[in-house]
């Protein structure tokens, strides 16, 4: 046994089920960046998937370039159903890290430390270092300014490495 804490990392919940704490957390400032599928670029290679699947069809082009079409069309689909999504918020005593699988809510009180760094190329990077020992990165953090994100984290009261 390590005698490690357990972490209380635990699923978002919605706002209908939080009543009143989670009304007053829709008001509460909040920061991040969050990437997703579903964007206007999507919407657009869809829109010209189903123009080339129809003109395929009505000018009696081949098989092959009609699966084309359709093959493309299907990825598009599938982009938009499965829409991956990536980045994290904070909330005034909590961080949201959305994750293609889903979104997970931890609290600053299971936060020892924060460190954010620069990478090799000159992008912020951010880890989370958590009271269990585990260090978690913060994805999209690497499109953020870093001095800002360093004064978000310090606002929170949450430890800063830099």
């Amino acid at each position: 046994m390590t005698g490690r804490r357990h972490s209380t990392r635990r699923p978002c919940r919605s706002i209908l089920v939080t009543g009143v704490l989670g009304l007053l957390e829709m008001f509460t400032d909040s920061y991040g960046y969050r990437s997703q599928a579903r964007r206007p670029v999507t919407y657009l290679a869809l829109g010209v998937a189903m123009m080339v699947v129809y003109l395929c069809i009505t000018l009696d082009m081949g098989q092959l370039l009609i699966a084309l079409a359709l093959v493309y069309l299907a990825l598009v689909l599938r982009r938009l159903w499965l829409n991956p999504i990536k980045g994290f918020r904070l909330g005034r005593g909590w961080v949201e890290i959305y994750r293609p699988r889903g979104v997970e809510c931890i609290n600053f009180t299971d936060v020892a430390s924060v460190t954010v760094c620069r990478t090799n190329k000159g992008q912020t990077a951010c880890f989370l270092n958590m009271e269990t020992g585990d260090v978690l990165p913060l994805p999209g953090a690497e499109k953020l300014e870093f001095e800002k994100l360093i004064g978000e984290f310090g606002l929170r009261g949450v430890r800063v490495l830099v």
